[in-house]
């Protein structure tokens, strides 16, 4: 996140600011307690990977996901686009597959 902000220092409340610029009605912490209290912040390995064959329709990347342990809390750092991560260590060498999962992933925490 601080990458895609482009954030070289300041404080937490910069930060905010620079975040979310205009948007008063929601911040950062508030978004992230309302994640951490939901239903797939919880999820284990084997919903994550029901939800990767379901709905994101990527079921050949399952095996990485297990061997990863990615699990509901992981589930921001999918969102976040690195792809070093993406293809050096879950192995997702297609570009297509890769922003799927991100566009996924950010739905599923923003939304549930």
């Amino acid at each position: 996140m601080v990458e895609e902000l482009q954030i070289k220092s300041g404080t937490a409340q910069d930060k905010e600011k620079k975040f979310h610029a205009i948007d008063t009605d929601i911040t950062v912490e508030e978004m992230w307690k309302t994640w951490q209290y939901s239903q797939v912040y919880n999820w284990t390995t084997e919903n994550l990977i029901t939800w990767l064959n379901d709905h994101v329709k990527l079921p050949q990347y399952a095996n990485y996901f297990r061997r990863n342990q990615i699990d509901g809390q992981f589930l921001p750092r999918l969102a976040v686009n690195d792809n070093n991560y993406y293809v050096n260590i879950m192995q997702i060498k297609d570009q297509r597959h890769r922003r799927l999962i991100m566009i996924k992933s950010t739905d599923l925490v923003l939304f549930g």
